[in-house]
């Protein structure tokens, strides 16, 4: 627990839309299913379960809003980069980051930009996905430090515990 005794575990609380029309309208469709995602790494189409098909691809017209904290790897300057099919915009600490929200394939990288951080400290971070039709994926890595990019680790991700469970709502 932090000093206000609040308890925070591990991953992001994700929330799944399905019928989100062609540009990602959350409004235009209907919650599918919330769970806490370990980190942002959904290459190939697969979504474990999340969303109603389990085939690579098996899914379009979508979209995914992640919500937590992440925690700063160093201090200095960090490059968040996105690999997705098709948008997706980051804000840490409801500043953006990037957006890049338009009908796209993946390339390395469709999106990127940087945040200053301090090391240790965490951050509110957003990130919104959607997809249209053809692949669906999403990845966000990190850089800092000159090193080359890295998926950001499921260690770097939290939320705050609450009465917060695993919903799959059947449509």
């Amino acid at each position: 627990p932090d000093e206000q005794g609040l308890t925070f575990t591990p991953g992001l609380p994700a929330q799944y839309y399905i019928n989100t029309g062609t540009n990602g309208n959350f409004n235009a469709g209907q919650l599918h299913s919330e769970r806490i995602d370990n980190s942002i790494n959904f290459v190939g189409g697969l979504w474990d379960g999340a969303l109603p098909s389990d085939n690579p691809n098996g899914n379009s017209n979508f979209a995914v809003r992640w919500n937590g904290l992440i925690e700063a790897p160093v201090t200095g300057i960090v490059t968040f980069l996105g690999f997705h099919d098709d948008g997706a915009r980051l804000y840490i600490n409801d500043e953006e980051v990037f957006n890049n929200w338009s009908n796209q394939p993946a390339s390395n990288y469709n999106s990127s930009g940087i945040f200053e951080m301090i090391e240790g400290q965490w951050y509110s971070i957003n990130l919104e996905f959607y997809e249209n039709g053809g692949g669906d994926q999403i990845r966000l890595d990190w850089s800092y430090d000159g090193l080359p990019p890295l998926t950001i680790p499921a260690e770097y991700f939290f939320h705050q515990e609450s009465s917060y469970h695993e919903v799959f709502i059947d449509i």
